[in-house]
């Protein structure tokens, strides 16, 4: 029995870290700065976040974004913007500031995150830096 619970441990443990944008972890991206762009569901209750992370645009498009996927290469959805928010947060990023923008009566929310190891190394030099 301990060992089916431990399998099972160690298998959401993968799962959970097993989103990815690009065929890449999200808390491995060597960005600082990620732009992520808030999409509602037209059937679903749910959202889906696309991250821009400063990968190469084709072109068609100024704004390249990719959605986040799951261990199933499926687009993983969440309940609320909250929870997408609290997501990044698990994967080492931090809300900087947001935005909306408004074309043809339609919004769409951008969120600007910045990854907290960068934060931290910052403050700590600051605090170095006035003693």
């Amino acid at each position: 029995m301990k060992k089916v619970i431990l399998t099972i441990l160690i298998s959401l443990t993968f799962l959970v870290n097993a989103q990815t944008v690009d065929d890449i972890k999200i808390s491995d991206l060597k960005s600082e700065y990620i732009a992520v762009r808030f999409s509602p569901r037209l059937i679903s209750p749910n959202i889906q976040i696309e991250i821009n992370y400063g990968q190469s645009s084709d072109w068609l498009s100024s704004y390249k974004s990719s959605p986040v996927l799951d261990e199933n290469k499926k687009k993983k959805n969440f309940n609320s913007i909250v929870s997408a928010i609290n997501f990044l947060s698990d994967q080492g990023y931090m809300l900087i500031t947001s935005t909306t923008e408004v074309y043809n009566q339609q919004s769409t929310n951008y969120f600007f995150f910045r990854k907290k190891e960068v934060l931290v190394k910052q403050q700590s030099s600051e605090t170095t830096n006035k003693q």
